[in-house]
């Protein structure tokens, strides 16, 4: 059933912090899993003659790091996009972050939380039913995907917001 809360929330996001709010509460109510303590790093992946990646998470870390070029590239192109696409790529790698490693199984569970949250005609359905002809070219990572050995990851403070506070 369409939930009109988090499709105001996902319209009213304004920085990834608030899309990945909507993410896990969509995962919550849709597959009634979640995880705290996540980070989100941005690198600059840039773009390769075959696709280029968007986002990749590594198993067993609590890192997700997005493509710090193609998010400036949607935004500067096509900013009504952004928030759609972020929504996407932050519950794609949130699902591996859950343990849902195998990648096909990933996009029919993204596409199954984005149905039963945002209903067929919202635009982060359509990009999790037919992700390529959203951006042509962009590739998700495969399986065995190694990020580069010397990223340059830029940390977001205060990404996720119930990560666990420690008294030191």
């Amino acid at each position: 059933m369409v939930n009109k809360d988090l499709i105001l929330k996902l319209d009213a996001a304004r920085d990834v912090a608030d899309v990945f709010e909507v993410v896990k509460a969509a995962v919550r109510d849709a597959l009634g899993r979640s995880r705290a303590g996540l980070m989100l790093g941005l690198s600059p992946l840039g773009f390769a003659s075959q696709g280029f990646v968007g986002a990749y998470h590594q198993m067993g870390s609590n890192l997700i790091v997005m493509n710090a070029t193609l998010l400036k590239r949607i935004e500067q192109q096509s900013p009504d996009r952004l928030i759609p696409y972020t929504f996407h790529l932050l519950l794609h790698e949130y699902l591996h972050s859950l343990g849902v490693v195998d990648e096909p199984r990933t996009r029919a569970t993204a596409l199954l939380v984005s149905t039963e949250i945002f209903g067929d005609e919202h635009i982060v359905t359509k990009i999790a039913d037919n992700f390529e002809a959203f951006l042509p070219g962009l590739a998700h990572p495969g399986e065995g995907y190694q990020p580069p050995a010397s990223a340059d990851v830029t940390l977001i403070q205060g990404f996720d917001r119930e990560a666990t506070r420690y008294i030191g």
